[in-house]
């Protein structure tokens, strides 16, 4: 990463206005080949984005409500019928000031959710009240680092990681498998075995 690579980002970080806008910046730093198909901010096999413009993430409430929308295209990942894509291990969150990555497995109690206490029909966007409120409660979002990527030193920690994360096979130790269901014949469901 040079010193002029670097300044490119931050001149089209600033002169963004949209969420379009930071993820262009995003996507032509750091290379990015990606698809934005099945309404995904940008999706990469190694790591789903999630860009906003003008959030604080700072703040532990709207993290954990940009956290429960990124949760919303996980668990469709996992459930849905997105057979050609893979669950990334890696989230990261992040608007033109600040940036997150986080491992998406520490997030599977939230997205498996088997007592199905959250609402997954809403829009991700508009994510259900009690997701984003349990997500607040715990440690992980309380605690998690927040990159100012207006600071250079922050910034080039924060790409340096996300690079790795991009380019390197991953040796995360858990990756999230997909849940592929199929649905037999009637006759067949209906047989005795």
């Amino acid at each position: 990463m040079s010193k002029t690579d670097i300044n490119k980002f931050f001149n089209l970080i600033t002169k963004g206005k949209t969420e379009e806008d930071i993820k262009n910046a995003y996507a032509k730093y750091f290379e990015l080949t990606y698809d934005t198909s099945d309404r995904h901010d940008l999706y990469t096999p190694r790591v789903l984005f999630e860009f906003k413009f003008n959030k604080n993430l700072k703040n532990l409430k709207t993290r954990s409500a940009v956290l429960a929308q990124v949760l919303y295209y996980v668990k469709r990942l996992k459930f849905g019928d997105f057979t050609d894509k893979p669950i990334p291990p890696i989230l990261c969150l992040a608007d033109e000031d600040e940036a997150i990555i986080t491992e998406t497995s520490f997030w599977k109690q939230f997205y498996d959710d088997i007592d199905e206490k959250y609402d997954w029909d809403l829009a991700p966007s508009m994510a259900d009240s009690d997701l984003i409120k349990d997500i607040s409660e715990t440690k992980l979002a309380k605690e998690i680092h927040v990159y100012d990527i207006t600071n250079r030193n922050e910034f080039e920690i924060f790409a340096d990681l996300l690079n790795k994360y991009l380019t390197d096979q991953l040796t995360i130790g858990f990756h999230d498998k997909k849940i592929i269901s199929c649905k037999l014949p009637l006759f067949l469901s209906q047989s005795k075995v």
